[in-house]
């Protein structure tokens, strides 16, 4: 299963690519309950996390032209974009940032504990999620380009949070 919906949301990701906006539709209500789930943990005023989910769709359908499949699944390419827009919104926001971010990996670790992650990815995933630094941040600390830290991202979180569980809301 988790492979045909990997294969509907990368038809999709094209489609939106060449711009069919009902596509992005399809997309949207394909995966915006596990998006929630995801910004849920880090922005708390509900106005808030609409404005969040409406700039990850946005971007989405500006950046589809440029998901890699080679780089991870669709849904874990989403969750990223997912967490990078809601950190982004975290940092703005002055009390319990990290605390949030905590939660968004026990949102995923009922599909497999930081613990089974290579050690590269582990430390991406910490350092990230936990402590809150960018990609760009966290890549200086580790000594690793920005691509090299985001794929481990990519990998982790297509562990941690496999496209087959981005399932359809109709």
């Amino acid at each position: 299963m988790a492979s045909t919906v990997t294969a509907d949301l990368q038809s999709l990701l094209h489609r939106i690519a060449q711009r069919d906006s009902d596509a992005l539709l399809r997309f949207y209500d394909r995966t915006s309950d596990r998006v929630f789930g995801v910004i849920g943990n880090l922005v708390a005023d509900a106005d808030e996390r609409e404005a969040v989910m409406e700039r990850i769709y946005l971007r989405v359908w500006d950046e589809a032209a440029g998901y890699d499949a080679a780089h991870g699944s669709p849904g874990a390419w989403l969750i990223s974009l997912a967490h990078e827009l809601a950190v982004g919104h975290a940092r703005r926001e002055p009390v319990g940032a990290a605390r949030r971010a905590r939660d968004v990996i026990e949102l995923h670790g009922d599909n497999a504990s930081l613990e089974t992650l290579p050690a590269i990815q582990r430390k991406c995933v910490e350092l990230t999620y936990y402590r809150g630094m960018t990609v760009g941040e966290a890549s200086e600390h580790l000594g690793m380009t920005s691509d090299a830290t985001s794929g481990a991202l990519s990998e982790a979180m297509g562990t941690l949070a496999p496209a087959g569980e981005l399932r359809s809301v109709g």
